[in-house]
């Protein structure tokens, strides 16, 4: 289990405390719990996303909940904790993640992209439809043609039992941005820079360089560097200029395969 205190309260809700043999301790996050039904004890460990990914290594699990979005580096080290288990059986990696973070890019390209199934709660599939002016509903259940293990549960907060529906529509006010609104309410994933995107027009914003710039980019302007890191599939970086009048010009564009760079 990740995010210790988060997840431990959510875990203690569901466990009689008659069946914990042992809790956490400041030292060990390990809590051991008795099986009800008489069989060997249960091992619960929390760990945090604070931790290093070593210090997780060497050590089998049965199954593993991931609650919200860790580092590629994080999951990957978790997939080989459940090797041993897959073998034995079967094991499970259960993610539960709200698509608005900084992790959103790995997590759409090599789970949600790559899933077998998807499951969408009729709340979500109404908000899908409601977004195309009724066109489109998609279905229940979608069977893709990927090879994986994977499946996609898609929810929407007003799913929550806990919540009300009056209590999500006044969250739901506080967020402006309708791209937000479709990604903490209603689980989907958007890039809030397609507002830039969806407004390129290559006859419009794409000027020669040597006729703009005679001289080469003035030494005035600010000059950044931004990567777009995948950890398998080839970056995207790119390199900007920003003029003092905040006219921003990329320049160059580079995009190493990170399996064939060393």
């Amino acid at each position: 289990v990740s995010q210790s205190r988060y997840a431990r309260s959510i875990v203690m809700r569901r466990i009689p405390r008659h069946l914990i043999k042992k809790d956490i301790t400041a030292r060990s996050p390990v809590q051991t719990i008795r099986c009800p039904q008489g069989g060997p004890d249960i091992y619960i460990e929390y760990v945090s996303y604070g931790q290093s990914t070593q210090s997780q290594a060497g050590v089998q699990r049965r199954a593993i909940w991931i609650d919200e979005g860790p580092s590629y580096e994080f999951y990957e080290e978790q997939t080989m904790r459940i090797i041993a288990a897959e073998n034995q059986g079967g094991a499970d990696i259960i993610m539960t993640y709200t698509p608005t973070e900084t992790q959103s890019a790995w997590i759409f390209e090599y789970l949600y992209d790559r899933a077998k199934v998807i499951y969408r709660s009729p709340t979500v599939r109404g908000y899908i439809k409601s977004q195309t002016a009724g066109r489109d509903e998609p279905p229940a259940i979608t069977n893709t043609d990927n090879d994986s293990d994977i499946a996609v549960i898609e929810a929407s907060t007003y799913d929550n039992p806990t919540f009300s529906k009056e209590t999500v529509d006044k969250k739901r006010q506080d967020f402006a941005d309708p791209e937000i609104v479709a990604a903490r309410i209603f689980g989907q994933f958007k890039q809030k820079g397609e507002r830039v995107l969806k407004n390129f027009n290559p006859f419009v914003h794409v000027v020669n360089l040597e006729s703009l710039f005679e001289s080469g980019i003035p030494h005035n302007y600010k000059f950044y560097r931004g990567i777009d890191y995948h950890p398998k599939t080839p970056w995207g970086c790119v390199f900007l200029a920003l003029s003092p009048q905040d006219e921003l010009f990329l320049w160059e564009e580079y995009s190493p395969d990170p399996e064939k760079i060393s």
